[in-house]
C-alpha cells in the first residue's frame, strides 16, 4: 500500500476536506481490495488499514459532535433572541 495515500487521507480529514478525504479513501479501499483479490495483502497492510479506519471514524465522530454542539447553541441563541417558533421544528440531528 501507499503510505503517502494514508498521510493524504489523514491530512484531508484533519483539515475538514471531507470530500477530498472520501475520494482518497475510495482509492485506498480499491487498492486494498485489489491486493486482497490478488493475494498480495499482508497482515501489516490489513493492520494499517484497520488503524486508519479507526482513526478516521474517531475524527469524523468528533467533527460531528462539534457540529451538533454548534447547531444546539444556535437554537438556544435563537430561543433567547425571540426567534419564530418554527425554528425549533427545523432542528436536525447530525
Amino acid at each position: 500500500m501507499n503510505p503517502a495515500r494514508e498521510t493524504a487521507i489523514r491530512k484531508a480529514f484533519a483539515s475538514r476536506e471531507f470530500e477530498k478525504g472520501r475520494r482518497l479513501w475510495t482509492q485506498y479501499a480499491e487498492d486494498l481490495r485489489v491486493a486482497i483479490e490478488e493475494g498480495s495483502a499482508t497482515p501489516a497492510m490489513m493492520a494499517d488499514a484497520g488503524r486508519l479506519l479507526e482513526w478516521a471514524r474517531l475524527v469524523v465522530k468528533c467533527f460531528r459532535s462539534h457540529a451538533q454542539a454548534r447547531l444546539n447553541r444556535t437554537y438556544v441563541a435563537a430561543a433567547y433572541a425571540g426567534a419564530p417558533a418554527h425554528a425549533s421544528r427545523t432542528r436536525a440531528s447530525l
